[in-house]
């Protein structure tokens, strides 16, 4: 998971760690070399996945924010093991615009495949 500034700020405030120590503990060089990406699991899946919740849903990268509006490669629907979930109006509200698309108010629960 490719992570641009606004999102290793984002994800340091939300873990209240200094952007430095968010890097060096969940980042790491990107194969291409051209920046910072999410370190993974053993097995290959997100740091932050834990179970099929991610830990930090509410300060999310945004290509994760993004997920599946913009997202058209093949088996992109196995690449990402997070279930989508309802979110309470207290933490909707801390969510960034790009990430606010892609939750559905509480009171649809359920109401999605």
């Amino acid at each position: 998971m490719r992570l641009t500034d606004a999102d290793i700020a984002r994800l340091a405030a939300f873990l209240s760690v200094a952007q430095a120590a968010f890097i060096a503990q969940y980042t790491t060089l990107a194969h291409d070399r051209r920046g910072l990406v999410l370190q993974e699991q053993p097995g290959g899946a997100c740091i932050f996945l834990q179970g099929s919740d991610c830990r930090v849903n509410a300060a999310k990268p945004r290509q994760c924010a993004e997920f599946p509006r913009t997202w058209n490669n093949p088996g992109w629907d196995r690449l990402c093991m997070a279930a989508r979930r309802s979110v309470q109006a207290a933490e909707a509200g801390t969510l960034d615009n790009s990430a606010q698309s892609c939750f559905f108010p509480a009171s649809e629960a359920g109401t999605n495949s």
